[in-house]
């Protein structure tokens, strides 16, 4: 008996917000990694999904994990961060770009966020430096970039290493000065969750330049792989690895391998459509932009889009006509006021701490991304964003 036909899904007509798109090269990629039983080991699909990624991103090494959550784990493991050791990190991002730190021991010290693009800002980082200061997350939020470089040369004064940990998880596919974000500092971390730019349904990505992060990232929680590295060190624990168990679904690479053919596209028009978009926001009274970047940053892919709005109607934003318009108040939380990181080992946490960030934050909305339709379907958008949200003149 014939298998029954498997419909492709179009989901270009379905929803202009959708960014998941299922082809028959992605379906007949896991039927293949099916019928060859690639399920767990001995990684076949999964190693050629790593090399792909590493070729695309043009960095050493690429280490797929479970979900960006282990990534980070693994990434913050492998650079020496545990007891004893700080953490800088913005409070404004989600909460996985930090809390592993809490988990290896470490205290995590939270810090400002640019007015310009709601990224890490540096000048708080160089003043909240301490002797104990091992790593700091640079999360590249909505795909807008924080800035490396400057971090970089705030480290360069100092007299010991400190590691630049790059969540690119809303950013994969953009560039600095023609190099892949998230290849930027030490390490780099990916997300692969479904509604990310590249969807593996759930997975994550592990990318750096140093061979040692790499090997005490496999050792943390890729056992099966210890036994063909040859540093003696970490080879005495080839049998129990380091008692993680984070390995990607090899479906879930299939996805992934598949869908990084067609990322580039999906990415062109998506920054098209969304730089129109933005120009027309551009010219609404009370309406801010976060996206004053640095020169030689061309963006990649986006999760999510945030504005600064000052509004008199935003207590109604749950009302049919914005939720159908994906107006949303802003659900990532401020993680300097939640209870796992204040009542943790965190620094410069509670209300009031850190001003930039938290008058900011009263002000932002998310508004969708446009991954299909074209100018006109943005004007309509716009001209609807007018009639449901009444702006006042000028943004604090």
């Amino acid at each position: 008996m014939k298998p029954k036909e498997i419909k492709i899904i179009n989901m270009k007509t379905k929803n202009l917000f959708e960014n998941f798109q299922i082809s028959k090269s992605d379906i007949d990629i896991i039927l293949k990694t099916l019928k060859e039983k690639d399920l767990s080991w001995p990684y076949g699909i999964t190693k050629k999904f790593e090399n792909k990624m590493a070729k695309f991103l043009k960095v050493k090494y690429a280490l797929a994990h479970c979900n960006g959550t282990s990534a980070m784990y693994s990434a913050m493991f492998s650079v020496g961060i545990g007891p004893g050791t700080e953490v800088i990190c913005p409070s404004y991002t989600w909460w996985a770009s930090i809390a592993p730190a809490i988990n290896l021991g470490a205290t995590v010290v939270f810090c400002e966020i640019n007015p310009d693009n709601l990224t890490i800002d540096p000048a708080d980082v160089e003043r909240k430096i301490t002797k104990n200061t091992k790593a700091v997350i640079v999360p590249h939020l909505w795909g807008n970039l924080g800035n490396v470089e400057r971090i970089k040369l705030i480290i360069k004064k100092l007299d010991r290493k400190v590691y630049i940990i790059e969540d690119a998880s809303h950013a994969i596919g953009g560039q600095f000065k023609n190099k892949a974000i998230g290849t930027l500092g030490d390490v780099g971390i990916f997300s692969l969750q479904l509604g990310k730019p590249l969807p593996a349904g759930e997975g994550g990505l592990l990318v750096a330049n140093n061979k040692k992060i790499y090997e005490q990232a496999i050792l943390l929680g890729h056992y099966e792989r210890v036994k063909n590295l040859r540093n003696k060190e970490i080879l005495k624990y080839k049998k129990t690895g380091g008692g993680y168990k984070f390995r990607i679904h090899p479906l879930g690479a299939a996805l992934a391998y598949s869908q990084l053919d067609v990322l580039s596209r999906k990415l062109k028009k998506q920054n098209f459509l969304m730089e129109y978009f933005e120009e027309r926001l551009k010219k609404l009274p009370g309406v801010q932009l976060f996206n004053r970047n640095q020169s030689g940053f061309k963006i990649g892919g986006r999760f999510g889009f945030r504005v600064g709005i000052n509004s008199n109607k935003l207590n109604n934003i749950a009302d049919p006509a914005k939720k159908k318009m994906r107006i949303e108040r802003e659900y990532v939380p401020l993680l300097h006021l939640e209870p796992f990181f204040t009542e943790k080992k965190s620094k410069y946490s509670g209300k009031g701490i850190l001003p930039v960030t938290e008058s900011l934050y009263n002000d932002i909305i998310g508004l969708p991304i446009f991954y299909d339709g074209t100018k006109k379907d943005i004007d309509l958008y716009v001209d609807s964003f007018l009639k449901n949200i009444k702006v006042k003149k000028c943004i604090k």
